[in-house]
C-alpha cells in the first residue's frame, strides 16, 4: 500500500478513465460495478473535485479464482487529501488493475468507517431530526388615544420554530416557524369590540450556507400585536427575501444578489416596497472592477403614488504602482414619481475619471475628466442637458512651510434649448502653513494663501481674479484632575477676492469658539460635553450672514453594582440671512430667516436587581427627535411605519428559568398624536 497526497485534477481524470475501462471489462464478464462508481467517474470527468473523489476509494477486484487483491487507502491519506483541498482519488494497485483489464470484475468497495466519514452512499435526500423551540405568552394591553377613545385587549400568543437539514448541516438547512395571536378587545367604540385570531409564519431555505455559493430564501408574515409595537393601528407585514452569492476557489472575485419585497397593511391601506441589489467585484492583477445595480419601487395605496429608483454603478481601478493610481466611475440614476395626477422624474448619467501621480520630492499631479447627461421625465420631459469637464493640476513644496500649486480647467455645457456655454481657466496659489507655536500655554496654528487666476466664459467674457486668505486657531487643554480635562478653541478666518469688472471686492470674515469637557473614571463612568458657536459674514456686492450653535452632551454613570444611567443630547440652531442684487431688475432682495432648531435626546436608567429581587430588571427609556431621517420612500426597508417625535417608556422584566414576565408603560408622540399604552406579559419558552 502506497501513501498518496493530493492529486491534480488531470490525474484524477486519468485514474477515472482507467477505472472506467476496468468497469467495462468487468461488465463484459457479467459483473456490474457499484452505482456509486458511476457518480465518482462522472464528477472526475467533469473536473469537479468533490469530497467523494477526495476521500472515497473504488477498488477493482481480481478475476474469479485468482485470489483477492485489495488496495485500500488509509484514513490518514484521506485526511491529508481533504486538508490539502485538492482532488485526490486513489487508484488500484498494478496487479489489481491488470487483472481487471484482462477480464476481471470489480470487487466490493471498502465499508465506511468512523475514520473515513466522507465515504458512504452519496447524498441522502432525507431530513435530520427536527430541532423544536418556541414560546407561549399571555398579553394584556390598554391603549388611550388623543381623542379620548380607549381600548383594552387580551392576547394569547404562541410561536414555534423548527430547524433541520438535508443530509449534512453544510448541505441544505431548513428553518420553519409559525405563530398565532388570539385576541379579545373592548373599546369605547362599537367597532373596537370583538374577537380575532391571526396567524404568522416564516420559512427559510439555505443551500450550501458555508460554501463559496450560498443561497438563502426567506419568507415572513408578522403581526404588530405579536411584537409589542401596538401604539396605534394594528398592521401586518409580509416580507420575501432571496440572496445568492458566489466566489471562485482562487482569486478575489465575488458576486452577490439580493431581492427583497415588503408589504405593510393597516386599516385597509397598503404600503409596498420592493428592492433588489446585485454586486460584482474582482481583482485581476493591477486592475480592480466593481459593478452594482440597485433598484426600489415604493407604492402607497392611500395616495396612489409610486416611486421608482434605479441605479447602476461601475468602477475600475488601475494601480500599476504606489505612485500612480487611476480610478474610473460610471453611474446611471433614474427616479420616477407617478400617480395621483403626478408624472415626473429624472434620468442622470455620468462618467468620470480621476488620476493621481506622486513624483519625487513631494510633488503631486492630479487630473480628472467628467461627462454628465440629465433628462427630465414624465410631463416635464425635455431635451437632455449635457456637461463635460476636465481639470489638471499639480503642487510642489518649496520648503517645509511653503507650497506652490497650479491648475487648469475646461467646461462645456449644452442646454435643453440647444445653447452651448463654454469656459476655461487657469489658477495658481502660494500657501504658507508653518508648524504650531506655543504662546503662553496656548497653541497657535496660522495659515495663509495667495491666489490668482484668469478665466474665459462664453456668456460673461474674460475675467481675472486675485485673492488672499488668512486663518488662525488657538487651542488649549487644561487638566482639572487626572481623569478629566477642559479644552478651549478659538478660530478666525479672513478672505478677500477681487474680480475684474466688479466695483467692490468680496470679503468674508469667519469666527468660531468652542469649549469641551471630558472625564473618564476608573469605575467606568464617562462624560463628554461640547459647546460651539460659528459665524460667517460675506461683505461686498452681495452680503450674507450664517450662524450655527451646537451643543452636545454624553454621559454614562455606574451608580451601583447593578444600576447605571446614560444620557445623550444634541441641540443645534442655525440662522441664515442674505442680501443680493437681482441680475435682471437691479433691485436688492433681502432674505431673513429665523433660527431653525434641531434636537435629538435620549436617556436611560437601568437596574439589574430592582427592589433587591434577583433577575428583576427595571428600565426607563426616553427619546426625542425633532425630525425623521429615514423613510421607506427612499428605499429603506428598515424604516419604521410610525415616526416618533418623543417617547417615554418604563419596563419591569423578570426572568426565572424559561419563564419571563414584563410590565411596561409607554407614552409616545406618534405623527402628531399622543398615545398612551400599558402592557403586561407573561411568556414561557420551551
Amino acid at each position: 500500500m502506497r501513501r498518496r497526497g493530493a492529486l491534480p485534477t488531470s490525474r484524477v481524470q486519468g485514474e477515472a478513465a482507467t477505472g472506467l475501462a476496468s468497469a467495462r471489462a468487468g461488465a463484459i464478464n457479467g459483473r456490474r460495478p457499484a452505482p456509486k462508481f458511476w457518480w465518482l467517474m462522472a464528477m472526475a470527468a467533469l473536473g469537479t473535485p468533490t469530497a467523494e473523489t477526495r476521500a472515497a476509494a473504488y477498488v477493482p477486484g481480481p478475476a474469479p479464482g485468482a485470489g483477492t487483491q485489495v488496495a485500500q487507502k488509509s484514513s490518514d491519506d484521506a485526511a491529508a487529501a481533504v486538508e490539502g483541498g485538492a482532488a485526490a482519488t486513489p487508484s488500484a494497485t498494478p496487479s489489481a488493475t491488470s487483472g481487471a483489464t484482462s477480464g476481471a470484475a470489480p470487487g466490493p468497495a471498502s465499508p465506511a468507517s468512523a475514520e473515513e466519514p466522507l465515504r458512504g452512499d452519496g447524498i441522502q435526500w432525507t431530513l435530520a431530526p427536527w430541532r423544536v423551540g418556541g414560546t407561549l405568552a399571555v398579553d394584556l394591553r390598554a391603549l388611550r388615544e388623543p381623542d379620548g377613545r380607549h381600548q383594552r385587549a387580551g392576547l394569547m400568543l404562541g410561536d414555534i420554530d423548527l430547524a433541520s437539514h438535508v443530509w449534512q448541516p453544510w448541505f441544505v438547512q431548513v428553518r420553519l416557524g409559525a405563530g398565532w395571536v388570539a385576541s379579545a378587545t373592548q373599546g369605547s367604540e362599537a367597532d373596537q369590540r370583538g374577537h380575532n385570531v391571526a396567524f404568522t409564519g416564516r420559512a427559510a431555505l439555505t443551500v450550501f450556507p458555508v460554501s463559496r455559493f450560498p443561497f438563502e430564501l426567506r419568507a415572513d408574515v408578522s403581526d404588530s400585536r405579536s411584537n409589542g409595537l401596538n401604539l396605534g393601528s394594528d398592521y401586518r407585514t409580509r416580507r420575501l427575501a432571496l440572496s445568492q452569492g458566489w466566489r471562485p476557489v482562487v482569486g478575489a472575485t465575488s458576486v452577490q444578489l439580493n431581492v427583497d419585497r415588503s408589504r405593510i397593511e393597516s386599516a385597509g391601506l397598503a404600503d409596498t416596497l420592493s428592492t433588489y441589489a446585485a454586486t460584482f467585484q474582482t481583482l485581476q492583477g493591477k486592475h480592480q472592477w466593481e459593478l452594482s445595480a440597485n433598484g426600489s419601487r415604493h407604492e402607497r395605496s392611500d395616495s396612489d403614488e409610486t416611486t421608482r429608483i434605479t441605479t447602476f454603478n461601475g468602477r475600475h481601478g488601475f494601480h500599476p504602482s504606489a505612485a500612480l493610481q487611476v480610478e474610473t466611475f460610471a453611474n446611471w440614476n433614474e427616479v420616477q414619481l407617478t400617480g395621483n395626477g403626478i408624472d415626473t422624474g429624472s434620468d442622470v448619467r455620468q462618467i468620470s475619471t480621476l488620476a493621481t501621480w506622486r513624483l519625487p520630492r513631494g510633488a503631486l499631479v492630479a487630473g480628472s475628466a467628467r461627462w454628465v447627461e440629465a433628462v427630465s421625465l414624465g410631463g416635464e420631459a425635455a431635451a437632455p442637458l449635457q456637461a463635460v469637464n476636465a481639470t489638471l493640476g499639480g503642487s510642489m513644496p518649496l520648503s517645509a512651510d511653503w507650497r506652490i500649486g497650479l491648475s487648469g480647467s475646461a467646461n462645456e455645457l449644452r442646454t435643453a434649448a440647444g445653447g452651448v456655454a463654454e469656459s476655461y481657466g487657469a489658477q495658481g496659489s502660494l500657501n504658507w502653513a508653518p508648524p504650531g507655536h506655543n504662546l503662553l500655554g496656548w497653541r497657535w496654528s496660522p495659515t495663509a494663501a495667495l491666489s490668482g487666476g484668469v478665466a474665459h466664459d462664453s456668456s460673461r467674457g474674460d475675467r481675472k481674479t486675485a485673492g488672499a486668505q488668512f486663518s488662525q486657531a488657538l487651542t488649549r487643554e487644561v487638566a482639572l484632575a487626572p481623569t478629566s480635562l477642559v479644552s478651549f478653541g478659538l478660530t478666525q478666518g479672513l478672505a478677500t477676492l477681487r474680480e475684474s469688472g466688479s466695483a467692490r471686492a468680496a470679503n468674508a470674515v469667519a469666527h468660531g469658539a468652542s469649549v469641551g469637557w471630558q472625564r473618564a473614571e476608573p469605575d467606568g463612568a464617562q462624560s463628554f460635553g461640547a459647546l460651539s458657536y460659528s459665524e460667517a459674514r460675506t461683505l461686498g456686492t452681495n452680503t450674507g450672514r450664517f450662524e450655527i450653535v451646537n451643543l452636545q452632551w454624553n454621559q454614562r454613570t455606574q451608580l451601583t453594582r447593578h444600576a447605571s444611567w446614560s444620557v445623550h443630547l444634541t441641540a443645534q440652531a442655525s440662522r441664515n440671512e442674505s442680501s443680493e442684487v437681482d441680475a435682471f431688475s437691479g433691485e436688492r432682495r433681502e432674505q431673513q430667516g429665523g433660527w431653525q432648531p434641531y434636537y435629538s435626546a435620549g436617556a436611560s436608567l437601568e437596574h439589574q436587581r430592582a427592589f433587591d429581587i434577583p433577575r428583576l430588571r427595571a428600565t426607563v427609556l426616553f427619546s426625542a427627535q425633532s425630525q425623521p431621517l429615514v423613510r421607506r420612500a427612499a428605499g429603506d426597508l428598515d424604516a419604521e411605519r410610525d415616526r416618533f417625535n418623543a417617547s417615554l417608556e418604563g419596563r419591569l422584566d423578570w426572568s426565572i428559568g424559561r419563564l419571563e414576565a414584563r410590565l411596561a408603560a409607554r407614552v409616545a408622540r406618534v405623527e402628531d398624536r399622543t398615545v398612551a399604552a400599558l402592557q403586561a406579559r407573561a411568556q414561557r419558552r420551551f
